[in-house]
């Protein structure tokens, strides 16, 4: 009985190890939209080494990354600080809204873990929004199967402090089993 579980542990170690491994490749690169196919899009650090982290992402731009066996576009279409006015909720936010789009060739599962730092580095994980207007109430999925052309979006929330003036928010997308370093995308969101 023990030998079995041993053997299935050791098995799944292995698969997790090797089987895993094969296509990850967690690069990212920021994608550009041309008119013209003959001019070259902007330099950016992305596009120079697409294995490192963006870290001055800019709103409304998308940003094409690989994520174990496929190719993703994520967008933060729109990023603000909102206030719930509930008079049994009063709460400070900021509020994010992601779109993130499957351009690869297979069907996956899709989990970012997305998450906040402060001025002082303390980090911020997100939360439910409440007492805010229905226009936040599409909260993003953070585990869901997008098939080839197929899209997810919706709102994160980070609880804050009334008087905060920056915040970090890093949409990060590597696989914690198979990458020990985390790769993400980094946008700074100030008032």
């Amino acid at each position: 009985m023990n030998i079995s579980k041993i053997l299935l542990v050791s098995l799944a170690v292995l698969v997790l190890l090797f089987g895993c491994t094969s296509k990850q490749t967690g690069s990212v690169e920021e994608k550009t939209d041309t008119a013209d196919e003959k001019t070259e899009p902007p330099e950016s650090k992305a596009q120079e080494n697409p294995n490192k982290n963006i870290e001055n992402a800019v709103i409304g731009t998308p940003y094409k990354i690989k994520y174990l066996n496929t190719e993703y576009e994520v967008v933060l279409k729109e990023a603000k600080f909102a206030s719930s006015n509930n008079e049994y909720f009063y709460k400070h936010y900021v509020v994010a809204f992601f779109e993130i789009k499957n351009i690869g060739e297979d069907t996956d599962f899709f989990s970012p873990d997305i998450y906040s730092e402060d001025e002082e580095r303390e980090k911020i994980s997100r939360t439910f929004a409440v007492g805010l207007e229905d226009d936040y109430s599409k909260t993003l999925s953070f585990i869901e199967q997008l098939n080839v052309g197929q899209k997810t979006s919706g709102w994160v929330a980070f609880e804050v402090p009334e008087s905060l003036e920056k915040l970090d928010v890093f949409f990060e997308y590597s696989n914690p089993f198979i990458n020990r370093q985390p790769q993400y995308i980094k946008y700074e969101i100030t008032k």
